[in-house]
């Protein structure tokens, strides 16, 4: 009796006594929420949103100092990613931990000469999780982009975050990337990368980098996200507009809600009709005949009328129509200028039409993958929209068309 009671004192002293080997104090760590990479002329700069606790704590009102901020960007320049990332130790006093990282934000230029000196570094470490999101600076660098004052989120990061989500759901012109599916579609030669962009818009730039333009009712400068980044491999390659933006979002069926403004149903030039997508999604097929490839999309959904500003009786079903018909005709342009800008300009699949080819097909997918560039150029596309309308709201007709009805004696 007396050795397996020895033995389990023994148990637990080990496991008492040992301890978190690997443990480290938070007071230890600099725990970064965003990363900007630039290109230099000899390598990279990297520059790293570092949250400073002690302000985030106490709501940024006091701290070590009341003008301190809630976080601090150190910046360095070096050959690679991990060496310059360890460089910022000679003026950061914690070891940075990119374990609560929030955006990736590459600069312009560095997204034109390639993502791969980031990419593999962030895939292969293993403090890195994936769920942030990846954006590119569009026309300036990231250091510009992370050296900005933010309302609303005391944490700038968080603030790029949250937009980029509430933009993806209720505009539908960027769209949110985590890192693996950026690598995805990077080694995928069916589908290429897109990435949103960022900007810095305002009148005065330089005031950008100080508290006061977080503590203006009316900022000088805001983060504002733009349309999306096509890349072809790890490359940028070109900028889509907002409306073919949309139109790629409408095809890969990733519109959750948006607005599309319509103004043919209306019977003077200057009125409008706006129509809210609740909800919208995709079917994309392909098809080989004779050996000619094609791709079929259909795009299914609901709508709500949203705002009427013309003078037009929502009671009759045929006006209905006419505006279902209008909705599909302007998101099925969305598409087909999306469509033409990557087939003649960029030469770019970004919406895996690729992909779904090899599905339908696998043998003569082998066949054309190598040279899926110049074939996705001259892929026939065919396209249809079917939004159909839902609800009129709480008014069953615009107010001034009521008031028109009444003076044109119908009620």
């Amino acid at each position: 009796m007396k050795r397996p009671f020895k033995v389990a004192i023994f148990i637990l002293i080990v496991l008492y006594s040992s301890g978190c080997w690997d443990q480290r104090e938070l007071n230890d760590l600099g725990i970064a929420t965003a990363i900007g990479v630039d290109q230099s002329a000899d390598g990279l700069i990297l520059s790293v949103q570092v949250i400073n606790p002690g302000q985030v704590a106490t709501g940024g009102n006091v701290g070590i100092s009341p003008f301190d901020s809630t976080v601090t960007t150190y910046t360095a320049e070096g050959k690679g990613f991990f060496e310059t990332l360890r460089k910022l130790t000679k003026e950061v006093p914690r070891k940075i931990y990119l374990s609560h990282l929030r955006m990736i934000v590459f600069g312009e230029e560095f997204a034109r000469e390639g993502l791969y000196p980031a990419i593999d570094f962030l895939v292969r470490d293993h403090e890195m999780r994936i769920d942030f999101y990846l954006v590119v600076a569009k026309d300036m660098q990231a250091r510009d982009i992370l050296t900005t004052y933010t309302s609303l989120e005391k944490i700038p990061a968080n603030k790029m975050f949250n937009a980029l989500e509430s933009s993806a759901a209720n505009w539908a012109a960027t769209e949110n990337v985590f890192l693996n599916d950026l690598v995805s579609d990077i080694m995928n030669q069916g589908k290429s990368p897109v990435l949103s962009g960022i900007s810095v818009e305002g009148r005065n730039m330089e005031q950008r980098q100080l508290p006061i333009n977080a503590q203006r009712m009316s900022q000088f400068n805001v983060l504002q996200y733009k349309s999306l980044g096509v890349f072809k491999e790890d490359r940028l390659i070109g900028w889509l507009t907002e409306d073919e933006s949309k139109g790629y979002n409408f095809i890969n069926g990733t519109v959750q809600n948006t607005i599309v403004r319509i103004s043919d149903v209306c019977q003077k030039e200057a009125e409008h009709l706006s129509v809210e997508i609740l909800r919208s999604e995709s079917a994309i097929k392909a098809s080989v005949n004779n050996g000619k490839s094609a791709i079929h999309v259909e795009v299914n959904g609901e709508a709500n009328i949203a705002d009427v500003e013309c003078e037009i009786d929502l009671q009759d079903i045929e006006q209905l129509y006419s505006i279902e018909d209008e909705v599909n005709r302007v998101i099925e342009n969305y598409m087909k200028q999306a469509l033409q800008r990557t087939q003649t300009e960029l030469t770019s699949d970004i919406f895996g039409f690729g992909e779904a080819l090899k599905r339908n097909n696998l043998s003569y997918w082998e066949t054309v993958k190598d040279n899926w560039d110049e074939e996705f150029a001259k892929l026939e596309v065919n396209m249809q929209v079917d939004i159909k309308i839902k609800g009129l709201g709480v008014l069953q007709n615009p107010f001034p068309y009521e008031k028109w009805r009444i003076e044109e004696g119908e009620e």
